[in-house]
């Protein structure tokens, strides 16, 4: 039996709700989203606990609230597109590697726009599979938010000497005289805070072998 006011959960919830609510509060109140993360927590005892109480290690309460945010956004995001009046589907994302990939040409948007060669096989290169002007509003995306993203630190620095400098990892380290495995983090989270600009990944619901399914 879950004890609704010792629950160790309780606070993990709490928290996800109101980050979400920070995102898309016209779309899910804290309050709403508090609620439907506690249907959530009771739907699915097993998972909480394989969090909360793994077999082995520490108890990982920062992996439970990234998936109970997920699932969160994935309820805001579909009431935004029922408001605005279109698919869920519909929506743009991009994942770090994508942006890593466009922001070098977004400081050369022009040259970036040229047909290629027939013999250019460049990912991204020469346009989109989508269309020519997907490939456009994406370069102006990945740019807009390497101006507006609230980079700490050296984080901007680094990702324009790695993916627009073409600088080596080794080399940025010695320049920046830091490590390796620093210069690594501070890029993986860097590209993070673009992709959160630019709306986050893909939220996810249940899975259809979920537990909640034997639950429901």
């Amino acid at each position: 039996m879950i004890d609704v006011y010792a629950d160790p959960s309780l606070s993990v919830l709490a928290r996800a709700a109101e980050s979400v609510a920070y995102k898309y509060g016209a779309y899910l109140t804290e309050e709403d989203g508090y609620q439907e993360a506690w249907l959530w927590r009771l739907r699915h005892p097993v998972l909480v606990k394989s969090f909360l109480e793994p077999a082995e290690g520490q108890p990982n309460v920062s992996g439970l609230e990234r998936v109970v945010k997920s699932y969160l956004e994935s309820l805001a995001r579909k009431e935004k597109a029922a408001c605005l009046g279109y698919h869920v589907d519909d929506e743009c994302t991009y994942s770090p590697k994508v942006i890593a990939e466009l922001l070098p040409m977004t400081f050369a948007i022009e040259a970036a726009l040229l047909p290629a060669a027939a013999s250019d096989d460049a990912p991204g290169r020469g346009g989109n599979p989508h269309g020519q002007g997907d490939f456009v509003a994406s370069l102006l995306d990945v740019r807009r938010a390497w101006i507006t993203t609230a980079f700490r630190g050296d984080e901007s620095r680094l990702i324009e000497a790695r993916y627009v400098d073409d600088m080596s990892i080794e080399h940025i380290a010695g320049s920046f005289s830091t490590t390796p495995d620093e210069v690594k983090k501070q890029l993986a989270r860097g590209l993070r805070r673009m992709v959160e600009t630019l709306g986050g990944l893909p939220s996810r619901g249940c899975s259809v072998d979920c537990e909640c399914r034997e639950v429901a």
